[in-house]
């Protein structure tokens, strides 16, 4: 029975995707790879509904737009594009995200601009430092859970220094507005802010800005879909605090490497991620010790460290510290080829093994002293360890242009939840 919804679920949502280009690509643009397709001078403009699903979110319903410029050349990549997609989620959250990106606003400078509102009333957290909070599944959604309102300006740049080897900086702006769910009175979130693991200073939110600056180096073959290469990121991100509350300083280093190896003529690759990224000085508020830091907000959502975007198949924010590590291992097999809208298409599985930890602390000490309360049928302290996931991908590929992905991850413990299945755009990394 899943079987088969997961597969009618699938084709359902390739054929909402088809008519469009690659939505809310979740990988970078490189400007020496260019779009080949024909287009014509001026302005084209996209607009398609958005359907999805995920385990962590429900369905979800939306609707994306795209405005791009093209020059005169009749195979260029574009120029200048807007995109903005809205949408909502069953689990009762909503967004909207509009991006600007650019090659030709500032010389030889890719400039991108970003507008987010997202609004989540039943956002998951399972405290801090993995296993070292308890998790019981009897309980009910919305005890693991609170409520979250977020309001980001991002402005990025970035330029070649050498080929494949590029530098990056850019400042971001963060509105938290954060509070109890109303679904339940007493949830994990209220029982953080009455022992002091949430401070009273950050548990309603505050506002944040972070100067960011990095470099990447990338050698892939392809974007959305590449069978050879590296694309590696450093990236530091400093928090300057606000008028309210100056405690907020602190400094995260983000650092996140992606590797593509051919096994066979293109049509096996494996494919792997490893990454880190932890607090060098300072303290971060709770509120964003989830948060991955990225010069490439194209999608409207970059949390983690557990489910869609980090560790497949584990509970959404499961894993929390002031430092995270964590990797994902797939192999990457064309099976079926076939032609789509006089394109060169074809299916792909990939089983994957993703894993996570918490290698810094956060608030270690507070913990230690309330630990009876975080994790009430445990006599000894809960130790940290490894975090594991496996599951298997389904992908459809229109060559060159993007990739509709159905996937499913099962945690391999119990106290990282069950399962999770998401349906979406291209591959994790």
């Amino acid at each position: 029975m899943f079987c088969s919804r997961f597969f009618c679920a699938f084709g359902f949502i390739l054929l909402v995707y088809s008519s469009g280009r690659a939505i809310a690509s979740e990988i970078p643009v490189r400007p020496d790879i260019k779009d080949t397709a024909v287009h014509k001078p001026g302005l084209q403009a996209i607009t398609i509904p958005v359907i999805g699903y995920n385990t962590e979110k429900g369905f979800s319903f939306g609707a994306y737009n795209e405005i791009t410029r093209y020059g005169e050349s009749s195979i260029t990549e574009y120029i200048h594009r807007i995109t903005i997609e809205g949408g909502y989620y069953t689990n009762k959250s909503g967004y909207f995200h509009l991006v600007f990106n650019s090659y030709q606003l500032l010389p030889n400078i890719q400039t991108t601009f970003s507008v987010s509102y997202l609004s989540d009333k039943i956002l998951p957290f399972y405290g801090f430092n993995g296993y070292r909070s308890g998790y019981r599944s009897e309980l009910p959604e919305a005890y693991y859970s609170h409520h979250r309102d977020l309001f980001r300006i991002v402005a990025d740049f970035q330029g070649e220094i050498i080929p494949g080897v590029r530098w990056m900086g850019g400042l971001s702006y963060y509105n938290y507005d954060i509070g109890s769910s109303s679904l339940t009175r007493n949830s994990l979130y209220d029982l953080y802010v009455n022992t002091q693991l949430i401070r009273q200073e950050e548990k309603n939110g505050g506002d944040l800005l972070y100067l960011k600056a990095g470099a990447s180096y990338d050698t892939r073959n392809e974007i959305y879909d590449p069978s050879s290469g590296v694309f590696s990121e450093l990236l530091l991100s400093a928090a300057t605090g606000t008028d309210r509350s100056l405690d907020d300083r602190h400094l995260k280093l983000t650092l996140v490497s992606r590797h593509y190896v051919n096994l066979w003529k293109q049509r096996l690759v494996l494919a792997f991620r490893l990454a880190y990224q932890g607090s060098l000085a300072g303290e971060a508020p709770f509120y964003v010790q989830n948060n991955m830091q990225t010069l490439n907000f194209i999608k409207a959502y970059n949390d983690g460290i557990g489910g869609a975007l980090s560790v497949r198949g584990v509970l959404p924010n499961r894993i929390v510290g002031n430092g995270m590590a964590w990797g994902n291992v797939e192999f990457r097999f064309k099976i079926i080829p076939f032609r789509l809208m006089n394109k060169d298409c074809y299916l792909a599985i990939n089983p994957f093994f993703d894993s996570g930890l918490v290698i810094q602390p956060y608030r270690e000490k507070e913990m230690s002293l309330v630990s009876s309360l975080l994790n009430p049928d445990s006599d000894i302290p809960v130790k940290e360890t490894l975090h594991c996931s496996v599951g298997v991908g389904l992908k459809a590929v229109m060559k060159d242009r993007f990739v509709v992905s159905g996937e499913f991850g099962k945690a391999m413990d119990k106290r990282d939840g069950t399962y999770g299945v998401y349906f979406g755009l291209n591959y994790l990394f």
